[in-house]
């Protein structure tokens, strides 16, 4: 058996707060001269990473399980050198898509490759995949693709995720 925790988390380009105001004041300056509302652009420009992590009581493959770095077209370059650098693991993927979120068809997409990387690194093993309780992770389209590449689901209640 081997247990993939897949989770998906926000990555910004700049640590700023999601809303309000960014200050930058110069020693001895007014206050009100160097506030500046955040934009709805900036908010959005943010990147996801749906990674996993797996355990067997088997030994592990030699190679990690897929890593996706999920980017919005209009965000890349922020996130995306372009080319990729040679030395880009094989198991980290660069998706540019509409948007970062994750949605249903993107988390098939991933099953997809980490059915892929299965046959390639574990043929035999029995794959059960641990996620959070994101809608996108239990809709009936990604029930029925696990279960014609023989995978399972093991899904987490909300709000337990951190505790992973």
């Amino acid at each position: 058996m081997l247990w993939l925790n897949a989770d998906e988390t926000s990555l910004a380009y700049q640590f700023e707060p999601r809303s309000g105001n960014r200050v930058r004041l110069p020693p001895s300056r007014n206050l009100d001269e160097y506030v500046e509302r955040i934009s709805l652009d900036e908010r959005r420009c943010r990147a996801t990473l749906v990674g996993c992590i797996a355990a067997s009581n088997l030994p592990l493959p030699a190679e990690p399980p897929p890593q996706v770095f999920l980017v919005s077209r209009t965000a890349a370059a922020r996130f995306v050198p372009d080319p990729l650098p040679a030395d880009t693991p094989s198991w980290l993927t660069v998706w540019l898509e509409n948007n970062a979120w994750v949605t249903t068809q993107l988390w098939v997409r991933w099953i997809r490759l980490v059915h892929a990387w299965r046959c390639a690194n574990a043929p035999h093993a029995r794959v059960v995949i641990v996620a959070d309780a994101l809608k996108a992770h239990h809709a009936a389209e990604v029930l029925i693709v696990m279960e014609e590449l023989g995978m399972e689901l093991l899904v987490l209640p909300a709000k337990l995720t951190w505790l992973l």
